[in-house]
């Protein structure tokens, strides 16, 4: 039975709320796939290789998500990596628009006999790129080394790498091409009882989708996709969206209550809790807050829309009254 299997990875970009947001209510604590939490309350990691970026926040001047493509483009390859001649492998890619290339290597089998039964072995290797016409002993070229490749496969398996283009290099005057290289470390195997054949499959091509969204608040996730049967559902537990609020009013205390930490502030008298400037609106969203008589506490809003629901916590004097996205 092979111990060595391929894998895919799923990209999502979620539009969570209209901006500026106060973001994550905890980190990885507040996001949910199929209801379980990315991380504990004690830190630790419900799922592998998940990663996040929620630098979004829905600012009119905020950044796209780096590293989500929006056009990918594969080219096949197919030769065989070895560490004898002819040696290491070299391909140009005449593209000054790239933002990152992903190289796909692949074993048909990667085995040992050992006397009665079959078992895994290792192969080690190197991945070089440059631009333009730089020479491969230059301080500028990238070198990435993964751990060895290391199990036993007894079908094909693949596995790819990431490159992703300095930002330096896409200053000034940029770059006219990319060359990559890959190599062999790992000595070539003379013996039948040894299966290790290296081949690179391919490489792909990524340019990225650089939509900024602005006023929108977004979070960027990847997973390891074999961890579900489909793409799972995602939920966000968000500090909500930045509006003005009356000045005895103390924004976020995260030690005064055990869900969000907001409070007013203890010297703020009845009927104090009233806007300089009116109600506070947007497009979708109204907040309206009222001075007269009315309790302080926390409320969960919870605003439908057609990513789901989303969830955050907020506390004002007064009651709020929330119109829902329409």
């Amino acid at each position: 039975m092979s111990q060595l299997h391929s894998k895919a990875v799923s990209k999502t970009v979620d539009l969570v709320s209209e901006g500026e947001i106060g973001g994550l209510l905890v980190g990885a604590k507040s996001i949910y796939l199929d209801g379980t939490p990315l991380q504990d309350t004690s830190g630790t990691d419900n799922f592998e290789g998940v990663t996040f970026n929620d630098d979004s926040k829905g600012t009119n001047t905020q950044s796209y998500l780096p590293g989500y493509p929006g056009v990918e483009s594969t080219v096949s390859v197919n030769l065989r990596v070895k560490k004898g001649a002819p040696g290491a492998i070299e391909k140009t890619i005449i593209d000054s628009n790239l933002d990152a290339i992903r190289v796909t290597l692949f074993f048909p089998a990667l085995s040992e006999q050992d006397e009665d039964k079959l078992v895994g072995t290792a192969v080690a290797f190197k991945i070089y790129f440059k631009k333009d016409d730089v020479a491969w002993n230059d301080d500028d070229v990238q070198i990435k080394t993964p751990n060895p490749i290391s199990g036993k496969a007894t079908q094909r398996f693949e596995k790819s790498y990431r490159l992703d283009i300095p930002a330096r290099w896409q200053e000034g005057d940029g770059f006219n091409s990319i060359t990559v290289k890959v190599e062999r470390t790992t000595d070539d195997s003379t013996s039948d009882k040894i299966t290790d054949v290296m081949y690179w499959g391919s490489y792909t091509k990524i340019i990225y989708n650089k939509l900024r969204y602005p006023n929108s608040a977004l979070v960027g996730m990847t997973f390891n996709a074999e961890q579900f049967s489909s793409i799972p559902t995602r939920g966000y537990e968000i500090k909500g969206i930045k509006v003005k609020v009356p000045s005895n009013y103390t924004p976020y205390d995260p030690g005064h209550c055990s869900i969000g930490g907001y409070r007013r502030k203890d010297t703020c008298v009845s009927g104090g809790g009233v806007w300089s400037e009116g109600s506070c609106s947007k497009s979708k969203i109204s907040l309206t807050l009222s001075g007269a008589n009315a309790n302080s506490g926390h409320y969960e809003v919870i605003l439908s829309s057609s990513l789901g629901e989303l969830h955050f916590w907020m506390s004002f004097l007064s009651f709020i009254s929330i119109k829902p996205w329409s």
